[in-house]
Formats: structure tokens, sequence, C-alpha cells
């Protein structure tokens, strides 16, 4: 493999209308396919068994099945306690398959409680102590002292961030350029070799001259403008998801927009999806909402009067639903901000110094790639790449070029003022720029969901009694609504389903 080759086992996004036609020209769907490991054994040797394997000879692989789900570049034992908690529960995605913190496993969607307080007031949850007469009237409730948690219900089908379709493919053999259509991440400000690399910017271009194969390979799926014009994806301040197709595994995907007029819509490529907040998925520490003081018991009877409220008990339990105020203003994973570019025209051999790809594997070597990991390179050895990145990700002239940090988190398109990303401006940065442009990070958020939790709530009051005498203690009063905290518990980081790909940056 030559300096500027993309390496085998490489994965791309794919904007065109399919990537059926691909195969002749040595990229694969990352469908779950399986295949012989002495015919593709490029592939083989580059990814391995990393996303599912079958006990025979010749050796049977599996690409990797990205239908439906995000990339998330691998965590390793520096970072991934801090970026990704809960790695410990990767799982294989598929039979023989890699886990834990290895490259090639899988991780259901999270959600952790929001960093901006999410609460919600329930009525007759105000339980406070108070005293009456014993007496003949009905039943009333006696107060206690304890807080009782309660299982969060409800909520979103998972929780995911804006995202829109594309195909992912991977590389599988030497000596095969992008495709026309691939999207390809870039590390930089100014971009790669304008006109042949075009950034996703959803920009209107004519269906003939220049840029003709571009439109026979991607066609109206992003849009469509006047004079039949032809839009290129716009990924500013977006998320890739693969198209979740026969594999099912969005759940809302009969549901997608077109992201502009006359594009796909529903579960086909270049279609919008805005972000959602489910029930977390962590059984250890489920999430649930805390009540205090709900009574449990009865205490005699009451004498009705017009002195003091206590509250009738509740045998059974009341499902309430949370209307939540506060929270995140939006759901979504760690992430750092790059640029993401459709490669346009042919473009010869190399691809450009700053390119980001991910990988089923390790990239060999000596073939001019480094892993994503935040190290510091001498700028006399990669004036190049200095140039390209302009310390966008830290680092000077004086102390050298650093490269880009991705362990652990998921690629997000730079914001560039679309306001797709709300707290754009609050970012990050890690170098010089601006915090909504390439070269700056962001944390996880959760906002609240767009379908309401809910919460069975037992022994919630009904309904309030007047009753007159000091006397007799222990009863439960009756203080009207609450605020409570939606929720505690839960997982440890928001997040998508996803797999663990390798990230690697173009460095001569």
């Amino acid at each position: 493999m030559n300096a500027g080759e993309l390496p085998v086992g490489t994965v791309l996004g794919y904007a065109g209308i399919t990537p059926g036609d691909l195969a002749a020209d040595g990229w694969l769907r990352c469908d779950g396919e399986r295949y012989d490991g002495t015919v593709h054994r490029e592939l083989y040797e580059a990814i391995g068994f990393a996303f599912g394997r079958v006990a025979s000879n010749p050796p049977m692989f599996n690409v990797p099945d990205l239908r439906g789900l995000f990339i998330r570049c691998t965590a390793d034992a520096a970072t991934r306690d801090d970026r990704d908690p809960e790695w410990r529960w990767r799982s294989p995605l598929a039979a023989g398959g890699h886990d834990r913190a290895d490259v090639g496993s899988y991780q259901d969607y999270g959600t952790a409680p929001a960093r901006n307080g999410l609460t919600a007031a329930v009525n007759r949850a105000d339980v406070p102590s108070t005293r009456d007469d014993a007496g003949c009237g009905p039943l009333v409730a006696e107060h206690n002292d304890r807080t009782t948690r309660v299982p969060v219900l409800g909520g979103d089908l998972e929780s995911r961030p804006v995202n829109k379709y594309v195909h992912f493919v991977i590389k599988s053999r030497a000596g095969a350029g992008a495709p026309l259509g691939a999207v390809v991440p870039y590390a930089g400000p100014a971009g790669p070799r304008p006109g042949t690399w075009l950034l996703c910017d959803g920009a209107e271009l004519s269906r003939f001259g220049p840029y003709k194969a571009l439109w026979d390979a991607i066609g109206y799926v992003h849009g469509r403008g006047e004079d039949d014009t032809f839009l290129l994806p716009d990924h500013r301040g977006w998320f890739l998801r693969g198209v979740s197709g026969p594999a099912g595994r969005d759940p809302d995907r009969t549901r997608r927009t077109a992201a502009a007029e006359g594009g796909r819509q529903g579960d086909e490529v270049g279609s919008a999806q805005s972000w959602a907040t489910a029930v977390p998925t962590n059984r250890e520490r489920p999430a649930t909402v805390a009540f205090q003081n709900l009574p449990d018991t009865d205490k005699g009877k009451s004498i009705a009067g017009a002195i003091r409220h206590v509250a009738l008990r509740n045998s059974g339990s009341a499902t309430v639903t949370l209307h939540p105020s506060g929270g995140d203003a939006e759901s979504r994973p760690g992430n750092a901000a790059v640029d993401f570019y459709v490669v346009g025209r042919p473009y010869g051999e190399a691809v450009p110094v700053g390119t980001i790809v991910t990988a089923g594997g390790p990239v060999p070597a000596g073939g001019g790639w480094l892993p994503c990991d935040g190290r510091l390179l001498p700028v006399a050895e990669h004036a190049e790449l200095a140039a390209a990145l302009d310390y966008r990700w830290g680092g000077s002239a004086g102390t050298g070029v650093q490269l880009p940090d991705l362990r652990g988190r998921f690629l997000r398109g730079a914001d560039h003022g679309t306001g797709t990303d709300p707290d754009a401006n609050d970012r990050t940065r890690c170098g010089t720029g601006k915090p909504s442009e390439v070269g700056s990070v962001q944390g996880f958020a959760t906002g609240a969901p767009r379908t309401p939790f809910t919460v069975a709530v037992p022994y919630l009051p009904t309904d309030s009694r007047q009753v007159h005498g000091e006397t007799r203690g222990g009863i439960a009063g009756f203080g009207g609504a609450r605020s409570v905290s939606v929720f505690e518990g839960g997982n440890a980081d928001t997040r998508p389903a996803n797999v663990y790909l390798n990230a690697y940056i173009r460095v001569r």
C-alpha cells in the first residue's frame, strides 16, 4: 500500500443511490455478509474475524453490519473508562466477533441523566405529615418517612442524535479509490482539492458538465434545486447513520423526512432524522424517579371537619405522565467536529493529507497513516500536515502539530452556523479556530423525550378530606403537586447504537 492510498478495511459513508455496483470497484456493502477468506484474502487479512466468523476451512469471515447503526471510534485503555464508561458491556456484532474494547464490538443505545436537570411536577405527590381525630369517616393514609423509587417507562423508541442516512461500504482490495459519492471526513479547516472533494453543504450543482458523473451516482437523493439542479448532501451539524433496510435497527425508519425538497425520505439514503430519548438500557442502575413520603398503609378513620387536609389512601398505583421541563437542548453522544466531503470527481491515486478514515483493522505500518490518538508530531517532519490542520487539534509551530483525538468519540459534521447543533458555540476548542468549526469536541447531552416518560406511582393519593382535631399522629397530609427529578440512575453516557471502528489520519 502506498502512502496516499486508503487502507484495505477502510469504511466510508456512501451518499449515492445504491452501492450495489461498487463491488467491481473494490468496495463491499457493510451488511454483515459472510465471505470466503481465500477469495477476499486482502480484506480477511485486514479485518480478520472482528465482525464475526464461522469455524470452517477455508475461513469464512463477516464484514461489519452497519445497517441502522452509528460508528464510534475505538477507545483505548487510557480513555475508555472516561469516554466510553460502559465499554465492558459491548458485545460481538455477530457470532465469533469481537467484544468489549476491541474493534468490531457492538453497543446498544444508552441514556444518561440530563446535564441541565430534567424535572416534572406530579400532582398529589406532596405528602406532608399531619394529625387528626379518630372517627367514622373514610379511611385516610398513614404517613411514612421513606423514599419510594419508581421505574421510568415510556419515552422514545431509542436514544439517538440528529442524523442522516448513508450506505456504509468497506474497501476490499488494494488499488481501489474512494468512489464518486463517497463521504470522507477531513480534519483541516480549508478542505482538500477544491473542485474534486466537495464540502457536504447542500450546494446546488448542474447535472451536466464537470459533475455529471456525480449526478449519475447520487441523483436527487439529497434534494432537487431550481432548473433541475441536484443538491449535495448537507452534513453540517449532523451525524451519519447507516441505512437500516432489512436489518430494521432504526425503529423510526419509516418516519424519516427528506433532507431538502425533492430528496428521499423514509428508509432511504439521504433521509434525515431528529434526535430522540429512550428509557435507559442500564439494568444494573435502572432509571427511577424518587417520591418522598408516599403512604402505604391505612390509619384509622377521620371525622369530617374543616380544619386540616388528610390524604385518602390509594391501595393500587396510578400511572402518571411526566411533562418535564429543563433538560439539554438535544440528545447526542460525545463527539468531535470534522468536515464531511463528498468525492465529486476522480482524484487519482492519493487521498489528501489530513483525511480521516475509520477502519475495521489496523493500518499497515509505513503507509502514511497514524491513529487519531492526539499525539504530537514534529512540524519539521510533517510540514504538509501542519499546514492542512492549521493546529485546529492543538500544538503550535514551536511545539508540534497535534493529531485529532477521536478515541471513544463519534464524528459530527462541523455546524458552520447552520443551527443544527444547538450547542455549537459552547463546544470545546482543541486548538485554533472557533467552537463551531473543525477541531472542537462536545460531551454527551440528554433532551426531554418526544414521547413522554411515564411512572406507575404506588399509593399516590387520589383525593383528600378536611378533618378537625390534633390528637392522633402519623396521618398523611395532602399538599398538592411536587417537583421530581427525571431521572436518577440510567446509563453512564447518552449514545446511539454503535460499532467500534479504528480511526486513522493521513499524515504524509
